[in-house]
């Protein structure tokens, strides 16, 4: 009735939940706001010196939700609903155009990467099972 598995992917499995049980922890933990995150994302572009004025021009939805984040000067972590997925990728598509990476799998799982300099900023969001998950990082020297 039980498939037995190998004890290497127990504890594989075992890992994989402690982290994600951590993660989530860590994704409730941030700063809480509502209103609308479009323009929150505006504003976070311009404060890690994004070029505005390719952003400025376009008019965007709002995109009205509340979200998670966590902030320092090298970038921002923003996490919300996943059924927002659909509303921040057409509002980046309509502010940047294509992305640079986009991925997807079978899942549901959504990889969308925007290079940093197309605004001067690197736009990363991904949508998982429970989460949206955006990153926006001001260039970094390596």
């Amino acid at each position: 009735m039980f498939k037995k598995l190998p004890i290497n992917n127990l504890i594989r499995d075992i890992c994989v939940c402690i982290f994600l049980s951590v993660f989530m922890v860590a994704c409730h933990s941030g700063n809480v706001k509502s209103g609308d995150l479009a323009a929150f994302m505006q504003q976070q572009i311009a404060r890690l010196g994004g070029h505005m004025n390719a952003i400025t021009q376009v008019r965007t939805k709002q995109i009205n939700c509340s979200w998670n984040s966590r902030a320092d000067e090298n970038g921002i972590q923003i996490f919300t609903n996943t059924n927002y997925f659909d509303a921040v990728d057409a509002f980046y598509r309509s502010l940047v155009g294509k992305p640079s990476i986009e991925k997807a799998d079978s899942s549901g799982h959504t990889l969308i990467i925007y290079d940093v300099k197309r605004v001067g900023v690197m736009i990363s969001y991904e949508r998982a099972a429970n989460f949206l998950h955006i990153i926006l990082l001001k260039p970094q020297d390596i």
